[in-house]
This record gives C-alpha cells, sequence and structure tokens, in this order.
C-alpha cells in the first residue's frame, strides 16, 4: 500500500507530514499568545471560529527561532481529536511512497519524527503532529 507526504521547507530543511494527517495550509495570520505554555507552542489561531494551538520547531530543528513572516504558511494537522498549527516557511510539494521507501520509528526517543522517507534518493524526516502537541524542548536533528 503507498501513501503520500506533504514537504515542507522549515530553515533550508526538508521535513514532511503524512497527508491523511494534514487538513490544510493557510498563509500566516496574526498568533494570539498564550502565557505559561511551552517554549516550542506561539500562542492560538482562530480557525474558522475553531482555536487551534501554533507550534515552532525551528529550535528542535537546531534553528533559531524567528517572528513569523508574511510568505511563512501554516500546516493544520490532526493529532488524534486535536489539531495544530505548524508554522513552515514553504509548503513545497505533495509527493507520493511505496510501503518499502517508508521507515516509522518505534520507541524512538525522538518523538518528533514518526519516521524517515526516501523518494528520489533523499531521505525526508516525517513529523509526528501528536509530538508536537506533548513536547517540551527535545532538539533533534535532520
Amino acid at each position: 500500500m503507498a501513501g503520500a507526504v506533504v514537504m515542507v521547507l522549515i530553515g533550508g530543511k526538508k521535513l514532511a507530514f503524512k497527508v491523511t494527517e494534514v487538513e490544510r495550509v493557510l498563509r500566516a495570520m496574526e498568533i494570539t499568545e498564550v502565557p505559561d505554555q511551552t517554549s516550542n507552542i506561539l500562542g492560538v489561531i482562530n480557525v474558522e471560529g475553531e482555536l487551534i494551538k501554533v507550534s515552532d520547531i525551528r529550535g528542535k530543528l537546531g534553528l533559531e527561532r524567528r517572528d513569523i513572516d508574511l510568505d511563512d504558511q501554516i500546516v493544520v494537522a490532526r493529532a488524534g481529536e486535536q489539531k495544530i498549527a505548524i508554522v513552515v516557511d514553504a509548503v513545497q510539494s505533495i509527493l507520493r511512497y511505496e510501503n518499502d521507501q517508508f521507515i516509522t520509528f518505534e520507541n524512538s526517543e525522538s518523538k518528533l519524527a514518526a519516521g524517515i522517507v526516501s523518494i528520489d534518493n533523499e531521505m525526508i524526516m516525517v513529523c509526528d503532529p501528536f509530538d508536537l502537541l506533548q513536547s517540551r524542548d527535545r532538539s533533534i536533528s535532520v
């Protein structure tokens, strides 16, 4: 059985989210800051009356945090019953893969990575949206 991922760019690094977990892609918008959140949660956005937490995973990738730019995009992903919005520099494409091109990470210290997909001889980390709701400041390398 094949699958597909939405490939994004964050600080020049390519990452992906499973298409089945991505609800929509939005243009950058105002984020309302919420005090006492984990350092990777920037605040919340209002999408058609629904409040959604916004995550910045730059720190987890070893990148410096920066203000959201008008050219940025926001990927809204499902994490179980909840949703999480992830700020990305750009959404590049939707890529299809076969099962033998995807390696799942189970019981990994880096919960951000759900696995790796290998497409056209390029290894791309596939992120787990659920971990973005749960995690603190564990950084990873890509």
